[in-house]
């Protein structure tokens, strides 16, 4: 019984960290996706403004 009770505690550990791993990823994952978005949305408007003026 100790035992298996030592290999769970570990295995749950693991697993608990894969997921806040992959969370941060997504995090991470999101947040450069927005500052991505921002920075073409950015780029659009500086190339429309640009129409505009020629």
């Amino acid at each position: 019984m100790g035992t298996t009770l030592f290999i769970q505690i570990p295995h749950i550990k693991t697993v608990w960290s894969v997921q806040t791993a992959q969370k941060n990823c997504l995090k991470e994952t999101v947040h450069t996706f927005v500052q991505a978005q921002t920075k073409c949305n950015v780029y659009t408007k500086i190339k429309n403004v640009f129409k505009e003026l020629y």
